[in-house]
């Protein structure tokens, strides 16, 4: 009995000389800040701005002349459309009407219209935008004269206007006539929108003709703010 109360003593005094473990407190994991990102505006979309252009014919060989006809592009006013903000942009058109109102609004990197329809993007080069079709009805038969498919293509590409050499970004619809509609002419059209970061639309085809196989643009001269 003795000996186990000895035990039992030597026990509680090394209890009572142990020294107590330090509590480690981790410092607290702080995250890096995430920094905003910032897309690049091409729309150059904002009240009073305006673009004047020259109007050039392309050949069939590829040979541009340029013409003595200049237009100028403008937005003329910003409106709330749902719970965005668009910018009215008046564009001269060749055939009837003679102009063409467009309500835009640029959001990271990409141009909408009113309908949500994209008509630029700073980045997505694969993405088909939309795809649409022409028709001709005949009683109950209905037939495809040509179809529309519009997307993203040269990335970064170098162009000369009167405005100077311009790197751009290329807004695209490619038509493809039917066989049986296409006799006769070119198969395959493409009419192209050029961007400029910071610029605007520095390039465009103007409406093109099934019957002609030239081409008509407008090219940025100048532009400024009203």
């Amino acid at each position: 009995m003795k000996k186990l109360l000895m035990i039992v003593l030597a026990v509680v005094v090394l209890a009572a000389c142990k020294k107590d473990e330090p509590t480690v407190v981790k410092p607290p994991v702080v995250e890096p800040p995430v920094e905003p990102v910032v897309y690049p505006e091409y729309g150059n979309l904002k009240v009073g701005n305006y673009w004047i252009y020259q109007h050039y014919h392309i050949d069939t060989n590829g040979i541009e002349t340029p013409l003595d006809k200049f237009d100028t592009c403008y937005i003329e006013n910003d409106t709330v459309i749902g719970d965005h903000t668009y910018f009215k942009m008046i564009r001269p058109r060749i055939s009837i009407p003679k102009f063409a109102t467009y309500y835009w609004r640029e959001f990271e990197g990409v141009i909408y219209d009113r309908n949500g329809k994209v008509h630029f993007s700073a980045e997505d080069f694969t993405t088909i935008f939309e795809t649409r079709y022409s028709i001709r009805t005949n009683g109950d038969e209905v037939d495809t004269l040509y179809v529309v498919t519009s997307m993203m293509v040269d990335k970064d590409k170098n162009i000369i206007t009167p405005a100077g050499n311009l790197l751009t970004r290329t807004y695209q619809a490619k038509y493809e006539l039917a066989d049986w509609f296409s006799i006769g002419m070119l198969k395959t059209r493409f009419s192209n929108t050029r961007y400029t970061r910071d610029i605007g639309i520095v390039s465009e085809t103007l409406e093109i003709y099934a019957s002609d196989p030239t081409y008509k643009e407008r090219r940025l001269v100048t532009r400024g703010t009203r």
